[in-house]
């Protein structure tokens, strides 16, 4: 499905406010098109509300599977209960931002697979720098114990700062975050659009979407915090150094894909 650009429904969408852009792409992919009944017409044609629960729903099912955010997660809230929805910020924040690009015409550069290849390398070596330096600064989790109430807020604030540090890196590392967005979320906001949905809607979608990394994530977080009470100060650094130790497998992973890219036919796309 296309819509002219003097098509009925562009001019409708351009007289309520529809869409985000111009440039957002109206195509529709074919294993979305032509699906005018059904739940997903029925969810993404509903209330804002139906569209943000799908999104909701939809988003869990990706923020459950294992990954660099869910280790910075629990390595950040092992001594903050607060960690997690911080991290879900920083996550947020690239997002956010990796939306609006994508909304303005930015979806052929992410799904190219020198993209890819560039993410996955840079993105590899920003995990293995985080994770050697969680290996290397294990913190003294005895000393933060009984350390003095002034002492104790500086180190929450740095705990928290660090953690949105992690949700921004771990985000910005992760190159199959930016391929789902460039193809599969936009096919979805491509979709809206099609069906004559304003601005709000598409908003909605993306508000469902980190809904559900913030219920996911904190939930993991919050578990964390207090089963890490139930742990010695060895387990605690155990923990921490099996969460560095993730993060530079991860690292190691990106880049061995990213390689293997490399190697593959040089005019094929992702």
């Amino acid at each position: 499905m296309k819509l002219s650009s003097d098509s009925p429904q562009t001019a409708k969408n351009a007289r309520s406010g529809g869409g985000i852009s111009p440039n957002l792409s109206p195509e529709v992919p074919p294993e979305l098109a032509g699906k005018k009944t059904g739940w997903l017409h029925g969810s993404l044609a509903g209330s804002n509300w139906r569209i943000a629960f799908f999104s909701f729903i939809i988003g869990l099912s990706g923020a459950m599977m294992p990954g660099p955010m869910l280790t910075a997660t629990i390595q950040a809230s092992i001594s903050e209960l607060w960690a997690a929805p911080i991290v879900v910020l920083g996550h947020g924040l690239v997002e956010l931002l990796l939306f609006l690009a994508l909304c303005y015409g930015a979806a052929p550069l992410f799904r190219h697979r020198y993209a890819f290849i560039g993410i996955a390398m840079v993105g590899g070596l920003a995990l293995i720098w985080m994770g050697q330096g969680m290996l290397r600064d294990v913190p003294d989790f005895s000393a933060l114990a009984v350390s003095s109430f002034e002492c104790e807020t500086d180190a929450s604030k740095r705990a928290l700062w660090l953690a949105c540090r992690s949700g921004v890196i771990t985000t910005v590392a992760q190159p199959y975050f930016y391929l789902w967005w460039a193809t599969i979320g936009l096919a979805y906001i491509a979709y809206l659009r099609s069906l004559g949905r304003t601005r709000s809607a598409t908003m909605s979608f993306f508000a469902g979407h980190l809904l559900s990394d913030l219920v996911w994530f904190g939930l993991v977080g919050a578990s964390t915090f207090y089963l890490s009470g139930l742990l010695s100060q060895s387990g605690l650094k155990i923990v921490f150094q099996i969460c560095g130790a993730a993060l530079i497998g991860f690292g190691i992973l990106f880049f061995a894909v990213a390689f293997r890219r490399f190697r593959a036919d040089p005019l094929s796309v992702s």
